[in-house]
Formats: C-alpha cells, structure tokens, sequence
C-alpha cells in the first residue's frame, strides 16, 4: 500500500498534466487527504523541490496557496541549477536528486550519472563535513556549466 506522501505526490503530477504551472491550496488539500498541512510541505520539501526540476512558491494565511512550476527548459534549468550549486551547499542526498534529474532529461546517461555518484559520495569526498558539502556543490557546478556549454 502506498504511503499518504506517494499518494499526494502522485496526485499532485496528475493534476500537473502537460502543464508548466499549477497553483492548488494546501487547507484544500490537507483537508481531502485528511491530514496535516505540515503534510503537505513535507511532500513539496522532498518531492517537488529544485533539485527535482520544481521551482514552489507559497503565500501562508487564509488565502494562502502554493505554486509549482515545473522547470522543462533544459538551459534555463541547468543555468538555475548552476546559480544554485554556487550559492548553497549540497548534502549527498541532494546531489543524487540532482544527478538522478540530469539522467531523467537526458543530460547524463546513465554510466556518467553513476561515475558521478561515486564522485560525489561522502567516501570520495573523505574531508570535514564543514567542507564537504561545499566541496559537493563546487564539483556538481563545474559538471553542470559543461552540461550548459555542450561540452
């Protein structure tokens, strides 16, 4: 049986259709799935988040709603992508969303997206945690700007 996170994510993709944008209330849906708002965000936070291709904007309160966009213009990904590497860090399991997504739009095949898992993965990157996540997000840049620049 799935869990109340698969079933509110598979709802949200079919209600998503073939479109780019898609505004819904999170009281709406904390309400038809009969749970927490908190719910909600958890599945947005993990499922629909940049890393996953999904840019969500959301206003709290009475008339609070949330927007998802979905990024599927490779450039403009990969240049938001890049701006984002630079100005966060990455925890591991951020960068296997990251590389996972690359490989779902066939920006990586699949033999780079594993190499580049190893690559980045907590052993290759034996350094302090203050450093390695930076690190991380440092290498997935440089890999990223190649992607954009068709190298």
């Amino acid at each position: 049986m799935a869990s109340i996170s698969e079933i509110i994510e598979s709802f949200i993709l079919e209600t998503f259709g073939e479109e780019q944008e898609l505004s819904l209330s999170r009281n709406s849906m904390a309400d038809y799935f009969n749970c927490a708002p908190s719910q909600i965000n958890y599945v947005l936070n993990t499922r629909f988040n940049f890393e996953n291709g999904f840019i969500v904007e959301s206003r709290k309160g009475g008339n609070g709603y949330i927007k998802i966009i979905r990024i599927e213009d490779n450039n403009k990904f990969l240049s938001n992508l890049y701006n984002h590497l630079c100005t966060n860090e990455t925890t591991y399991n951020q960068a296997i969303s990251i590389i996972e997504n690359l490989q779902s739009k066939q920006l990586l095949t699949v033999k780079e997206a594993d190499i580049i898992k190893y690559a980045v993965s907590p052993k290759s990157l034996a350094t302090p945690m203050k450093i390695e996540n930076k690190l991380r997000s440092n290498i997935l840049a440089n890999i990223v700007s190649s992607l954009f620049k068709g190298e």
